[in-house]
């Protein structure tokens, strides 16, 4: 079969700190000269260059018409090498040859001009991401059906919701026709119905004959569109075949449970800034296993530059599958009462016990200025295991289906018998 995606020896090495690059402007140039000079050795010494290799010698063949999966942790390589693929960054080796047109849906949203009405930034993001005037205009009414924001077609997009905006952005990208589509994420935003809905236009791309690449951590996603998977790991593959057989390898070892500690990287943010986010045992002490009888706390080491009520702390718990079992924010019962001062704070959330079924989850970070920006949103920053502790379905040995299972309140006692029944009762005796 011919290959639509041929990769050789592909590798992507990134200097850290490093900015350089082509200046479209005198003062790009003028800053870039500037931080040389602070950054300047002395004493004649040279700074010591330090550089992190994003991909290593990625050799990798897919088919025409293949759907394939692209999984593993933070920091693996994915991401990077969708973006080598899209041309959006070079490679530092290796070949890449794409046959096709190319659409990617990497950056869902990039290229939308918040003074613009959602009309204008259909025809300004479908050009954007390649489609003529012509072909927008074909689609225009599917674009905007599929989005659910056509009461909002003539306002500006700054007063959009970024849930508007994200459906909005992936409705015109999905409704490109590339021989190729990069797809990067994108359940990773949005309500059930329109991960439903994403899904399903997938699937009919799929179904088309087209070559999809789908980076996701929903694993079930991946179980459920992909043919074939690729598992990276430190920028390699680790692990290459049919996508429930690499699924199911790599959840095998995500069962060595991580740290229970997580360090975001340094990022500067005028409104918060957060130093750790730990699992927490009832004793105080780090740790993450626990059994399904004890609450799991999940404590976030935060600084808040400047007050905002529109802040959020919270994270998603998610199955080992990526399966989002719930979302939870720090103000849920508070409302504006919740709104966090300026200073550090330590805040903290107790799962309750008896309320995860037993097996692995995934926490994802989610701090937010609501209908702004992700102050922080990072996908498995940490992972816990819950074991069974006997009591709620523990008394056979045996898993119970479904994500939780609460130990949920019964009750019973002897039925009223009524003037039928007793008659019939006393007849027996």
């Amino acid at each position: 079969m011919t290959s639509s995606i041929a990769i050789e020896g592909l590798s992507k090495r990134y200097r850290l700190g490093d900015q350089a690059g082509r200046h479209t402007r005198v003062t790009d140039a003028a800053l870039q000269a500037a931080r040389k000079l602070l950054r300047a050795p002395v004493g004649g010494r040279r700074r010591e260059e330090r550089s992190v290799l994003a991909l290593r010698d990625v050799s990798l063949d897919v088919s025409r018409g293949q759907t394939l999966g692209v999984i593993g942790a933070n920091g693996s390589g994915k991401s990077t090498l969708l973006k080598v693929l899209a041309r959006i960054t070079e490679p530092t080796a290796g070949r890449v040859t794409i046959r096709g047109r190319v659409g990617a849906l990497i950056e869902v949203g990039t290229g939308f001009h918040p003074e613009l009405t959602g009309r204008e930034n259909v025809f300004l993001n479908g050009a954007i991401l390649g489609m003529s005037r012509a072909e927008i205009r074909r689609k225009f009414e599917q674009i905007v059906e599929f989005a659910g924001t056509e009461q909002f077609l003539d306002t500006p997009v700054k007063r959009y919701s970024s849930g508007m905006k994200v459906r909005l952005a992936f409705s015109v990208a999905a409704h490109l026709e590339p021989e190729v589509l990069l797809v990067d994420e994108v359940l990773a935003v949005g309500d059930a119905d329109f991960q439903r809905r994403c899904l399903g236009r997938m699937s009919e791309i799929g179904r088309s004959g087209r070559t999809i690449l789908f980076v996701s951590h929903n694993l079930s996603a991946v179980e459920s569109l992909c043919d074939r998977a690729i598992w990276l790991e430190s920028g390699s593959i680790r692990a290459e075949g049919p996508a429930s057989s690499v699924v199911s390898d790599y959840l095998a070892d995500r069962v060595r449970v991580a740290e229970p500690v997580w360090r975001p990287p340094a990022r500067e943010d005028p409104d918060a800034r957060c130093h750790s986010i730990r699992l927490l045992g009832s004793d105080e002490r780090p740790r993450a296993t626990f059994v399904s009888s004890e609450p799991v706390f999940v404590e976030f080491d935060l600084e808040v530059l400047r007050r905002d009520p529109s802040l959020k702390v919270g994270f998603d718990v998610a199955t080992q599958e990526g399966v989002i079992a719930f979302r939870s924010f720090h103000d849920d019962l508070t409302g504006l009462a919740g709104t966090l001062e300026t200073g550090r704070w330590r805040i903290r959330c107790a799962i309750p016990a008896h309320l995860c079924n037993t097996g692995l989850y995934s926490i994802h970070a989610r701090i937010v200025i609501l209908s702004a920006r992700w102050i922080v949103q990072a996908d498995d920053v940490l992972q816990f295991e819950i074991k069974n502790a006997g009591g709620v379905g523990g008394h056979y040995g045996q898993p119970r289906p479904g994500v939780v299972r609460p130990a949920a309140e019964w009750t019973w006692e002897p039925a009223a018998l009524d003037g039928q029944q007793a008659t019939r009762d006393a007849l027996v005796r």
